[in-house]
């Protein structure tokens, strides 16, 4: 067998996580204010993606246009909004428990099954993934699950 290598399995898991956000919020920029409700929209976390337990959460991504997107990072209004419309998943964010200690390879399927548990859900259009290769792979995994 193969040795498990995380960082392109993170990155398979980044696919996964972004286009499922993405459909969960219709592929159109959720910030109410939002001047026109852009489309092609960008994968945002609310939290930090470095922050491996909340990173592949869909309770931490949102889907922002790129204006909306570069006002979060300069910390507008548009992070109090984020609290004041979705008070739960906030609450969620700053009370998931942290997973201690060096990640293993069951760490990383266990939060694929859950992606792609929540692609079935959502009815994931794998064309959607960007990356061929994550695309195929996804066209794959969703056929075996059926």
């Amino acid at each position: 067998m193969a040795k498990f290598k995380a960082t392109p399995f993170k990155a398979w898991l980044d696919s996964l996580a972004r286009v499922c956000t993405k459909t969960r919020d219709e592929w159109t920029c959720q910030y109410d204010e939002c001047e026109g409700r852009i489309q092609g929209v960008e994968w945002h976390h609310v939290r930090y993606r470095t922050l491996n337990h909340l990173r592949w959460d869909l309770i931490n991504g949102i889907s922002l246009c790129g204006a909306c997107h570069r006002m979060w990072h300069n910390g507008a209004k548009i992070q109090v909004w984020y609290g004041q419309r979705y008070p739960d998943r906030l609450a969620h964010l700053y009370t998931k428990p942290r997973l201690l200690g060096t990640w293993k390879e069951d760490d990383f399927l266990d939060i694929e099954k859950y992606l792609l548990g929540k692609c079935v859900d959502l009815g994931v259009d794998p064309y959607m993934v960007s990356n061929k290769a994550h695309r195929n792979r996804l066209i794959k995994k969703l056929e075996a699950m059926r």
